[in-house]
């Protein structure tokens, strides 16, 4: 039986604090690369992933492109099986960033181990 990992948290439309009337196709900047759990959580979510999907290197990044209005919404991890809690998303958005957070999608996350038969 193949382990079963908890289920990892992803902050969705983190938007800009001065709210105001929202694109109909929103520019969604995203922890990326393409393939990423953060991207497959961001599919889940009818109202973002229709929009333009931008994928960006690093968590700062993220919350930069949105407060630069760059992006229209940002998506990001806040907490993993792996880490804990996500302390690059946190601290940006209590210490460098105004912005609020819209949502949370919380995705379950099952990983396989395979191997080729007589491998070691």
């Amino acid at each position: 039986m193949a382990p079963r990992w908890p289920a990892r948290r992803i902050l969705a439309g983190v938007s800009p604090a001065s709210t105001g009337p929202s694109p109909s196709l929103p520019t969604v900047a995203y922890l990326g690369p393409a393939g990423t759990f953060t991207e497959q959580a961001l599919f889940t979510q009818d109202d973002l992933c229709h929009g333009e999907l931008i994928p960006v290197a690093s968590i700062p990044d993220v919350l930069a492109a949105v407060s630069s209005g760059e992006a229209s919404a940002g998506f990001v991890p806040i907490e993993n099986a792996i880490e804990g809690t996500v302390t690059d998303t946190q601290d940006g958005l209590v210490h460098t960033h105004d912005l609020l957070v819209q949502r949370e999608v919380v995705m379950p996350v099952q990983l396989h181990l395979l191997g080729l038969p007589g491998t070691s």
